[in-house]
């Protein structure tokens, strides 16, 4: 069952989350950027919406960038009510998911600075 929905690229708000570079040294990132250009969009990111009715980029930032530079107008996304105070919390989460075990006690040990 495919969860989520699709969202307006320019109806998001990434706030400082959008330091994704597809520059010839960014191996990941270009990985990612031809794997969405030939799968398409595997994971949603998480978005919260705004009163205002635009959303706030959880994460995903970089499917979000992916999804900028391949010119998408809409992007998979799971919309729901996140607090601001859970938002790092679920930013971390999902970036310890996708690292692996090695990365993963690197990324703890930086965030415990």
């Amino acid at each position: 069952m495919k969860r989520g929905e699709m969202v307006r690229v320019d109806s998001i708000d990434a706030n400082g989350k959008s330091r994704v570079t597809f520059g010839v040294n960014d191996d990941k990132n270009l990985s990612l950027l031809k794997s969405m250009q030939e799968q398409g969009q595997l994971q949603p990111i998480l978005l919260s919406p705004n009163p205002d009715g635009r959303h706030e980029l959880v994460f995903g930032s970089r499917r979000l960038a992916a999804a900028k530079r391949l010119g998408w107008e809409e992007i998979w996304a799971d919309v729901r009510e996140v607090p601001a105070e859970e938002r790092e919390f679920a930013e971390l989460a999902e970036n310890l998911f996708r690292l692996g075990p090695k990365s993963r006690n690197d990324y703890l040990l930086l965030m415990r600075r």
